[in-house]
């Protein structure tokens, strides 16, 4: 009377209950359903539905995760229910020397992937020898963006400026920034033009920010 589809458990309600493997334990899990739904003036199938019922009376289960296999028996009804539930089977197996279902394999979430560090790992590229170009072509991101991720590393010191920016335009731009200290980097665009990136200029003045104040 019952078959399994998907790993889940389902149970064929059948005519008789004496059919069952172990219906004293069915009608003690009944009796159980009746006063929880009592107590708590709902209908008795906000418990539990009679198929879980069924299959519990019918497989044994002896702990949480054999239950979760039990259609109707999701984690939230065994966090509710899952104790009250394994204490009768145990003692109604205990009782009838019954021995219970093997435990079954505990259900746990599927670990989530660590959140990427999209600035480090823009940093361990450069330093494994990408170019800014190349790095932003493998991750799907735009330049202005990864040389947005370097000018970090820059400003707190653990950069240097040498491999991103020219010396010589390194040298105006750091002599520009000295002498125009509250300058934004749309003025120095705007400045500078087609002489120097908004890239470049991010990296040089990231060069000349203090390491704590990282924030360009």
């Amino acid at each position: 009377s019952s078959v399994s589809v998907g790993g889940v458990l389902h149970i064929q309600l059948t005519p008789d209950i004496a059919d069952l493997a172990h219906p004293q334990l069915y009608q003690r899990l009944r009796t159980w359903r009746s006063e929880t739904a009592a107590a708590a003036e709902v209908p008795v199938f906000f418990v539990l539905p009679t198929a879980a019922l069924i299959a519990v009376a019918e497989t044994l289960p002896s702990n949480k995760a054999g239950l979760q296999r039990i259609k109707g028996l999701g984690p939230k009804k065994v966090s509710q229910y899952g104790a009250a539930i394994l204490e009768r089977v145990a003692d109604y197996c205990a009782e009838r020397d019954v021995a219970p279902a093997e435990p079954a394999p505990e259900i746990l979430e599927k670990p989530k992937a660590p959140k990427e560090d999209t600035k480090q790992s823009s940093l361990d590229r450069f330093r494994a020898g990408q170019s800014v170009a190349e790095i932003a072509a493998a991750r799907g991101l735009g330049i202005s963006t990864i040389e947005g991720h370097l000018a970090h590393y820059v400003a707190q010191g653990e950069l240097p400026l040498d491999g991103l920016v020219a010396p010589d335009v390194a040298a105006d731009l750091t002599a520009y920034f000295s002498t125009h200290p509250t300058v934004t980097l749309g003025e120095a665009k705007a400045h500078w033009g087609e002489r120097a990136s908004y890239g470049e200029l991010k990296l040089v003045r990231a060069s000349l920010s203090q390491a704590q104040n990282p924030s360009l």
